[in-house]
């Protein structure tokens, strides 16, 4: 009899277990597409808006997983179509950057805001022309996306698009009544045009334009490296500098413990192998003026890359003292997110969990007090990596690689107008290189957040099962066992 029971226990187990609809967690049925769960998640009544442990809404990891069909059944059974992320970004945006226009539409269909901003108030007009999403683009303006709506930086949708030197959509967003942009940028590679910015306008008039490099190559990396192939030992060269990359692209990739400052070096230390590149074959052309301006790039870099060192060492100083005097974890490391990492400080002196926020007052170095002004470059980016953290650095990694994208880009112009065919074709393999490096990074970030979200379904499943052998455990014990026997159990 107790064995029928038992056996009957068993099979209720597994079939609980077993059954998709029952178990199979909200986020983890959307992102592998399971409809019947995510039917009986709907039918249930759970909230739809939930985020994960890594901020995901549901609506966010069937974007993830590319998953139109599954964006419907959400957004049909009731999920909120301007629902955000863990990181402040909405929906819209999310879709509006990987360029899923029927999701795009499908949002909107729904009541999405068109306008809806994340923390650095971008909108998914922005996003999208950042990504060279024309479509995307269209429909948002066509939905009625303000095309003069601008960040948290100053920069609007048509700023955006004249740095990334997107011209189909700088001039499709002039003729939806984008205004001119009266500043450039902070992303400029030259520090003295940090004045007015006046492009030249369809109908003649106002100042020359200002030169822009022209990046439409990066639409057709086959097209490139077929270039690249044609100039012979170029291939192999490009090929031996991008092999080296790995050590910068497991310092992207790692995600748990503070490692900014070792990322910084691996980023300056890949760019300086492929600068020499560039400079090595800009003088077998005899490009002065490419070699003067790869030059010049490399004196900015080398100023920049220390002024982020230093500002990032000042953080670290700033954490340590101020959890020396507030008497909570001096000297204490946490053996989670790797050997030496230190444990994150808890201050309310206006730090964030890695240090003093971006607006804190650092010092220069050596605290000479007649020193020229920072850079807007600079600042920028500074500030950037001083609000970056360990599990989530995909901000810092679209700012580097725009500024990257800009400054070789540049330089690409310098090479193009001296007519050193070989030496701009190097740089177009260059950029197409870093595109496919960063989209490997992209790809490694989400197959960690996969495998960490299992990892913790599984234990989250073992500590259940557990939890109820222990009860059944105990109770037969209890039944069975006499009680002398029992009660030394629990001397």
């Amino acid at each position: 009899m107790f064995l029928a029971l038992l056996l009957s226990a068993s099979a209720v187990t597994t079939a609980q277990r077993s059954g998709p609809a029952k178990n199979k967690k909200l986020h983890v049925a959307a992102r592998q597409g399971d409809l019947e769960a995510l039917q009986a998640h709907i039918q249930k009544g759970t909230n739809l808006n939930q985020l994960d442990n890594y901020g995901y809404s549901a609506l966010k990891c069937a974007m993830e997983s590319s998953r139109p069909d599954v964006v419907k059944l959400l957004l049909d059974g009731g999920a909120d179509a301007n629902v955000k992320d863990g990181r402040g970004e909405p929906a819209l945006t999310t879709a509006a950057r990987r360029g899923q226009l029927e999701v795009v539409q499908m949002l909107l269909a729904k009541g999405a805001d068109v306008n809806a901003r994340d923390k650095r108030d971008a909108t998914a007009l922005l996003g999208a022309v950042q990504m060279r999403q024309q479509p995307v683009v269209e429909a948002l303006v066509e939905a009625g996306a303000d095309v003069n709506l601008e960040d948290s930086t100053g920069q609007s949708p048509l700023a955006v698009a004249l740095r990334a030197n997107n011209a189909g959509a700088a001039q499709y967003l002039r003729q939806q009544g984008a205004k001119e942009p009266v500043q450039r940028g902070p992303m400029s590679m030259y520090e003295d045009e940090y004045t007015q910015m006046t492009m030249q306008g369809p109908a003649g008039g106002g100042a020359a334009a200002v030169p822009q490099a022209d990046l439409s190559f990066l639409e057709d990396p086959n097209a490139v490296m077929n270039k690249v192939a044609s100039f012979g030992p170029l291939a192999a060269a490009l090929q031996a500098v991008d092999a080296n990359s790995q050590t910068e692209q497991r310092s992207w990739i790692q995600q748990r413990m503070d490692n900014r400052t070792t990322l910084l070096r691996s980023i300056e230390g890949q760019f300086g192998q492929e600068m020499t590149l560039l400079k090595g074959v800009a003088t077998g052309e005899k490009a002065a003026k490419t070699v003067e301006a790869i030059d010049a790039l490399n004196a900015r870099r080398e100023k920049r890359y220390e002024e982020l060192g230093d500002a990032l060492r000042e953080q670290r100083r700033e954490a340590m003292r101020s959890q020396a005097s507030s008497g909570r974890g001096r000297g204490r490391y946490s053996g989670r997110g790797g050997r030496g990492a230190y444990a994150e400080p808890t201050t309310d002196t206006g730090m964030n969990a890695y240090g003093p926020t971006a607006t804190s007052a650092r010092p220069r170095r050596g605290g000479e007090p007649n020193q020229p002004p920072m850079d807007p470059v600079t600042q920028q980016q500074i500030q950037t990596w001083l609000q970056a953290k360990p599990d989530d650095k995909s901000g810092l990694l679209d700012a580097v690689a725009e500024l990257d994208r800009n400054e070789l880009g540049n330089v690409h112009r310098i090479a193009t107008e001296e007519e050193a065919k070989q030496t701009a074709v190097a740089i177009e393999g260059v950029l197409v290189a870093r595109q496919r490096r960063i989209a490997k990074i992209q790809q490694e970030w989400q197959i960690y957040a996969e495998r960490m979200q299992r990892l913790q379904e599984r234990t989250d499943q073992r500590t259940g099962l557990r939890g109820r052998g222990r009860g059944m455990q105990n109770t037969q014990t209890q039944t069975n066992q006499p009680t002398s026997r029992r009660g030394r159990r629990y001397r």
